[in-house]
């Protein structure tokens, strides 16, 4: 390779790599869980509205993220799999599916570049204070029958060794060990996910 070909080349890698855009917002993983943490046993806004169409869980997790520095996204199109917002005041569809769901938190979350899977039964151990954990552990009848679909939403507030404890609204909780919440839940399907502290 001759020496101008050289110069060219580094000279295109410097360029890419300080043209790669760089992460827009930062995860405050401690100020998520510090708002679930402190807020477990408390009303959260909206809290009422969800309670009375089957829980809060989702909108307490989604408030946590949110105390964690997440941004609202897609405001307007409540249906897409790719919004995620609360905003009773100004926005006349009020809020996304994912916002309040666990089901559609979920699809937020699998579509999303803020966060990755993790197996709980296989890769606890990779998932951190500020990380989501779902539980699918009952059908549509409410039988403790998972069906596929999402049922619940926790957030890691604190770790005790290797145990992850969770904190989580719909019965109100705070630092359950989820050693304890898979043991009370034998046939639940789990899912965690890291939530990334740049995106």
């Amino acid at each position: 390779m001759r020496k101008a070909e050289i110069v060219l080349a580094a000279t295109l890698v410097l360029l890419a790599v300080f043209a790669a855009p760089a992460a827009a917002y930062r995860y405050d993983r401690q100020a998520a869980a510090s708002y679930a943490y402190n807020n477990a046993y408390n009303n959260v806004p909206w809290s009422w509205f969800y309670n009375s169409r089957g829980g809060d869980c989702t909108n307490f997790v989604s408030h946590s993220l949110q105390a964690g520095g997440w941004r609202e996204t897609g405001k307007y199109r409540y249906w897409s799999n790719d919004a995620w917002y609360c905003d009773w005041c100004n926005n006349p569809a009020g809020y996304s599916r994912t916002w309040g769901a666990a089901d559609n938190l979920y699809r937020f979350l699998s579509r999303t570049s803020r966060a990755h899977p993790v197996s709980v039964a296989r890769r606890s151990y990779l998932l951190e204070i500020g990380d989501v954990v779902q539980m699918d552990n009952k059908d549509r009848h409410g039988n403790k029958v998972p069906d596929g679909v999402w049922d619940h939403t926790m957030i890691v507030t604190g770790k005790k060794g290797s145990e992850l404890l969770m904190s989580y609204h719909s019965k109100n909780t705070r630092n359950d060990p989820l050693s304890s919440i898979r043991a009370r839940n034998p046939n639940a399907r789990f899912i965690g996910w890291h939530i990334h502290d740049n995106y």
